[in-house]
C-alpha cells in the first residue's frame, strides 16, 4: 500500500502545472515572544487590543431585537452581533472559523478528494480542514498551490458540492453559497493562499483562536472577535499576532452589551 502511495505521489508530481504559486508555506511563523504573550494575556481587554494594535469597539443591542436563540437553543452574542451587521448589509458567518476554513478547503477540494480513499467527495467534504492539513502535512505546499491556483468558477462549484454534502446533515447549517463566494471574491486567491500558508504550519492552534465573525460587504472583509464579559484568550492572542496581523487582515474586537429593559 505504501509503495502504491509513493508511485501515486510521483504521478501527481509529474502532472502538476509548471507554474508555481507565488505564496508557499516556507519559513517559520512569526512567533509571539513568550513575555509579550504573558503580558497580553494578563492585561484587561482594552489593553490587550492596544498591545495588539487592533480596534476595540463596543455596541449596545436591544435584547428583544438581537438576543435570539441560536441553533442549540441558547442566546448567542455571536448571532446577535451577526444580526446587527446583517442589518447594515454585511453577509458571512458567525460560527468561529467556519467560513475561512471551509473556503480554503473548497479552494483545494479536488486535491483533497484525491487523498481520500477511492476519491470520495463526501469524505473530503466532511473531515475538518485542520485535520486534513495535519494528516497531509507533507503536502502543505501542494495545498497552498491549489488554493493560489483556484478560480471563482472552481471555488463556486466546489462550494455547491461541499454545501450539498454538509448542510443537509446540519454540519454547517449557517453557511450560505452567495456569502462564501462573496468572501472569496473579496479576498482573492492570493490572499486566501497567504492565509493558508501560515495556517498549515499549526492547523489546530490557529483553528482554536479564529475570530467569531467573518463578514463581507462591498468587497471588504472584516474578522470580528465577539466579547461579552471576558477577554482574549491565549489561542486568540496567538492567532491574531501570528496569522491575522501578518496576513494584513482587518480584525476588530467587539464587546456586546444588551440594553437594560425599561420598566
Amino acid at each position: 500500500m505504501n509503495l502504491i502511495r509513493r508511485v501515486y505521489d510521483k504521478v501527481l508530481d509529474v502532472l502538476e502545472p509548471a507554474d508555481e504559486p507565488t505564496i508557499l508555506p516556507s519559513g517559520s511563523i512569526r512567533k509571539i515572544p513568550t513575555e509579550l504573550l504573558s503580558r497580553i494575556c494578563s492585561a484587561k481587554l482594552a489593553e490587550q487590543c492596544r498591545l495588539l494594535d487592533i480596534p476595540f469597539l463596543e455596541v449596545t443591542l436591544d435584547r428583544l431585537s438581537y438576543a435570539q436563540p441560536s441553533l442549540n437553543g441558547k442566546v448567542s452574542a455571536e448571532l446577535a452581533a451577526f444580526t446587527y451587521f446583517q442589518a447594515q448589509g454585511y453577509q458571512g458567518s458567525y460560527r468561529e472559523g467556519h467560513a475561512i476554513l471551509n473556503l480554503m478547503r473548497c479552494a483545494c477540494l479536488d486535491f483533497l478528494r484525491q487523498r481520500t480513499p477511492f476519491g470520495d467527495p463526501v469524505d473530503a467534504s466532511r473531515h475538518y480542514f485542520e485535520a486534513q492539513c495535519t494528516s497531509l502535512q507533507m503536502h502543505s505546499e501542494k495545498i497552498v498551490h491549489e488554493i493560489a491556483s483556484a478560480t471563482h468558477r472552481s471555488v463556486s462549484s466546489n462550494l455547491r458540492s461541499f454545501l450539498r454534502h454538509n448542510v443537509e446533515e446540519s454540519l454547517y447549517p449557517t453557511m450560505d453559497h452567495a456569502a462564501m463566494v462573496a468572501l472569496w471574491d473579496a479576498l482573492g486567491a492570493q490572499k486566501v493562499a497567504e492565509i493558508a500558508s501560515i495556517f498549515v504550519q499549526d492547523p489546530y492552534g490557529f483553528r482554536a483562536g479564529w475570530p467569531d465573525l467573518t463578514i463581507t460587504r462591498d468587497g471588504k472583509v472584516l474578522f470580528i472577535e465577539i466579547i461579552t464579559t471576558d477577554k482574549l484568550h491565549k489561542s486568540q492572542v496567538r492567532t491574531i499576532y501570528e496569522l491575522i496581523k501578518p496576513a494584513d487582515l482587518d480584525i476588530r474586537v467587539l464587546r456586546v452589551k444588551y440594553a437594560k429593559a425599561s420598566c
